[in-house]
């Protein structure tokens, strides 16, 4: 029963980063198709928005586990 008091957050915040992550590719990839941006100008919003993404992953992650790990 333990086992799955971990994995749910985990699942959780997975499905978060792997949504957002989709979301964000088609957006990019829409943007390249339809405008005039290149690949290259495309390449500095990758690393915020992956970074970003997987903050709000492990945050999601950490608010449904409901539980402090102190050091």
């Amino acid at each position: 029963m333990e086992n799955k008091l971990w994995i749910t957050p985990i699942l959780y915040g997975l499905i978060a980063v792997v949504g957002t992550l989709l979301a964000s590719s088609f957006m990019l990839s829409l943007l390249l198709h339809f405008t005039a941006l290149s690949e290259t100008a495309i390449h500095w919003f990758l690393l915020p928005i992956t970074l970003i993404t997987l903050f709000a992953g492990g945050f999601i992650a950490g608010l449904k586990s409901g539980t402090k790990v102190g050091m």
